[in-house]
């Protein structure tokens, strides 16, 4: 059975503590100049959601340069989305 594309970038996200993932993405999705980007961070926050060991304070913290690193590299399957 083929996996889900998404299942790489869980992988790659589970590293980080969910709580602050959830809150930046949430953060970026309240910045106007975010709105045209919103289906790109509704798609990763129900990735970040989903991840099975949430990792709440006990993991590294994102940084933006990092999840825009992750969220625009041509091998992620939110790269098809629009760009950050």
């Amino acid at each position: 059975m083929k996996s889900h594309p998404l299942n790489q970038l869980v992988k790659t996200l589970s590293k980080y503590d969910s709580a602050d993932l959830l809150a930046t993405i949430v953060g970026l999705q309240l910045m106007p100049e975010n709105a045209n980007h919103s289906v790109r961070l509704e798609v990763l926050a129900h990735v970040v959601a989903s991840i099975k060991n949430k990792g709440f304070g006990s993991k590294n913290c994102i940084s933006l340069k990092e999840l825009e690193k992750i969220c625009n590299s041509d091998s992620s399957t939110l790269a098809s989305f629009y760009p950050l």
